[in-house]
């Protein structure tokens, strides 16, 4: 069962182009809930949409790849995606049941857990972001997402908010065991008039990427300075928005690497570097492997 539907990007194995598929989902519905059941599948998929993702297995077993990691997945498992975050799945075995919650920085609005943004969970680099490790953790989450599934499929009066309570509680139960980074991370709450000031340049990295957008370009979307733009997303994402652009362009190509037969030379072209050896001397600096070897790593 889904409620709202969200503006996303499908991408399929070896699809050339994006997919666009329109929904209700934005900021009078910011919430997008769903109780969902994936067939098994050998192929990858990938999505990238404009609103933050939780989400929280259920049942089954899964594989969720990102531009860093590729992490395994089964019950009690909860990965998080930064909104315009390019990411994938895969399936090896059938019924494979989560609950996704996709939503605006509105949704949950500038709380703060253990003295941490929420937004930081979702800015920090894939392979730092909170992940279950204990079983007393993982026996938490299930718990609480059995209060989701509850909420979602009956949505009774008031459910949006009993959502919004329970996301937090996850949220908070997985801050408590997370290490964050030690530097760049905001601190105080940030407010979400702040967060949404920016998401025109988040949209705009991952709609365009051929266009290398830069500082002043994202400012001007945003209507801000470009000191002030900068200074407010180093604030909110945690990190600089040359650094944020570089992790959004090199997770273009990573996609193209895992997910087509493409050439590393039509790569460069499609993407805009200078050449392959342009492409190839910022995969290495980013990833530490080269385009060839992540290719065979990831798949």
């Amino acid at each position: 069962m889904r409620i709202g539907r969200r503006q996303h990007y499908l991408f399929e194995e070896g699809a050339a182009s994006v997919l666009p598929h329109e929904g209700i989902f934005g900021p009078e519905h910011p919430l997008a809930a769903e109780v969902h059941v994936y067939p098994e599948t050998a192929d990858a998929r990938y999505d990238v949409h404009s609103g933050f993702e939780l989400g929280v297995a259920l049942h089954g077993e899964q594989v969720r790849i990102f531009s860093d990691i590729v992490l395994p997945i089964s019950p009690g498992d909860v990965w998080l995606v930064c909104a315009w975050e390019l990411h994938g799945w895969r399936c090896p075995s059938s019924d494979m049941t989560v609950i996704p919650l996709v939503f605006l920085p509105e949704f949950l609005g500038e709380e703060t857990l253990a003295g941490t943004p929420w937004v930081s969970l979702f800015a920090a680099p894939p392979g730092r972001r909170p992940r279950v490790r204990t079983e007393q953790l993982r026996t938490q989450v299930l718990a609480i997402a059995a209060d989701l599934r509850e909420e979602i499929e009956a949505t009774p009066p008031g459910w949006e908010e009993a959502v919004r309570l329970h996301v937090l509680r996850l949220l908070l139960a997985l801050r408590r065991e997370w290490e964050p980074p030690q530097t760049g991370f905001p601190t105080s709450p940030i407010p979400t008039t702040q967060l949404m000031r920016i998401m025109p340049a988040l949209e705009a990295l991952h709609t365009d990427p051929v266009h290398h957008l830069s500082l002043g370009e994202a400012a001007a979307r945003c209507g801000l300075s470009a000191s002030r733009f900068a200074a407010l997303f180093r604030r909110i994402m945690g990190m600089s928005f040359g650094r944020f652009s570089l992790n959004a362009r090199m997770a273009q190509v990573a996609h193209r690497l895992i997910a087509t037969d493409q050439s590393i030379e039509a790569i460069a072209a499609r993407l805009g570097f200078t050449d392959d050896s342009h492409l190839h001397r910022s995969f290495v600096g980013h990833y530490h492997l080269t385009p060839a070897a992540y290719r065979r790593e990831m798949r």
